[in-house]
């Protein structure tokens, strides 16, 4: 991956100092280490908004990683898929695409946010903005919201765009670089972001959906690059602290934080009262959603697990690392239990996260394959080669597959 990878580092170096920080104002909010500094409150829910659409990384708000909709693709004809178009941009696409209303939007390490015809790839429209997208953006509302990493500024970006023309509704200025996805709740906008170093630091944030004003911040001691989801009146979340947080959705206050094995860099998902998380030592958690306690833990062969969990029919799907750093894996484990049903191995690491929808789990590899496997037997039903390792995360919407690859392009597969 490193081989891949290197080529690129000089010239994303040269572009990162030649970026300028938009003009939004810094905002300096001091607080103190896992502590919150609420500002006016939020409201509160935290329901997910189930549609035929992807409209958010991990599909909805409560990180579900399914698409319960998807009626088209089944795994009786998944093996027919192929390439409907392809989109270049100019860099690297780790972003996952969010897929409302036939328009595919998505980020690329060229520092644009692409709106692409689902049918065609035509593109409605593609905007600059400050700094790498490594965020998949959620749209809600006609508004795109995804945030950037800005290597000159040692900060980042949060954007709210109009879906229509990608005019600019408000910008947030964030300490750190922000490579996580939004979570957009009840009008409110939740992200985390973190900085690495001899000092590393991170915050998680709730933004105003509609005006971009800060309500709060809880500062780490940790690069945080895990997405935060929102499920009952509560922000649950991975620390680049080897925390996994829950917080108030409210204030921000930490209702409770559980130390789990170095960095936590998987975005957590709740299913019946259970949060899931992967961690570092190739573990993934399961807590309960009320206390943090640990109610078992499942390890795999691997360094860590970063994939981001979906709970599909009591049954738990991650990939991760396998024998190292070399290979990968897709792992079904019975979600009550931690019982593992069946593992597929990958030539790569499996940093993407799986999307389920109809009996079949989705799934990228840094192999460079997109994965179609059979839900309930592990079944490889179909692969595709792309050009470079895939650690976007499948989108699944209306008969369609979105995806994104560090060979620079955007994939719709189809039947």
């Amino acid at each position: 991956m490193a081989t891949k990878r290197a080529g690129r580092w000089r010239a994303i170096a040269r572009a990162a100092t030649a970026l300028i920080w938009a003009g939004a104002a810094l905002i300096l909010l001091a607080t103190s280490l896992a502590s919150a500094a609420p500002l006016p409150n939020a409201p509160r829910s935290g329901s997910a908004t189930l549609t035929a659409d992807w409209s958010q990384f991990r599909h909805d708000s409560l990180h579900t990683g399914t698409n319960p909709d998807e009626t088209v693709l089944n795994p009786s004809n998944v093996s027919g898929l192929h390439p409907i178009w392809t989109y270049t941009t100019g860099n690297w696409v780790p972003s996952s695409p969010a897929e409302v209303g036939n328009i595919v939007y998505v980020g690329s390490f060229d520092s644009k946010l692409y709106a692409l015809d689902g049918s065609s790839g035509g593109v409605v429209w593609s905007t600059t903005l400050v700094g790498q997208v490594q965020s998949s953006p959620a749209v809600v509302d006609g508004i795109v919201y995804v945030c950037t990493v800005n290597g000159a500024g040692g900060g980042g970006l949060v954007y709210a765009l109009n879906s229509s023309d990608a005019s600019v509704v408000w910008t947030f200025r964030t300490r750190a670089p922000c490579r996580t996805s939004p979570n957009v709740t009840d009008g409110v906008v939740y992200i985390a972001t973190g900085k690495p170093g001899v000092t590393p630091i991170g915050q998680f944030y709730a933004i105003n959906a509609s005006t971009g004003a800060p309500i709060w911040v809880v500062t780490t001691a940790g690069e945080n690059r895990s997405s935060p989801l929102v499920s009952n009146n509560v922000v649950y979340v991975g620390g680049g602290d080897g925390y996994c947080y829950a917080l108030d959705q409210a204030t921000g206050a930490v209702v409770w934080q559980t130390l789990l094995n170095g960095h936590v860099r998987s975005s957590p998902t709740i299913a019946n009262g259970i949060v899931y998380v992967g961690g570092n030592q190739g573990r993934i958690y399961a807590l309960d959603a009320n206390t943090g306690a640990v109610i078992w833990w499942y390890g795999t062969t691997g360094l860590f697990v970063r994939s981001s969990p979906a709970v599909v029919n009591g049954v738990l799907y991650f990939g991760a690392t396998a024998n190292g750093k070399k290979n990968g894996a897709v792992y079904a484990l019975d979600a009550t239990s931690g019982t593992l049903l069946w593992m597929v191995p990958t030539a790569g690491q499996v940093t993407s996260s799986p999307a389920v929808a109809n009996g079949v789990v989705y799934v990228g590899a840094e192999d460079d394959n997109v994965y179609a496997i059979d839900a309930s037997s592990g079944t490889v039903l179909w692969t595709y080669t792309t050009g470079n390792a895939v650690e976007s995360s499948p989108t699944v919407a209306n008969g369609m597959v979105y995806v994104g690859s560090l060979d620079d392009n955007v994939y719709a597969f189809g039947l």
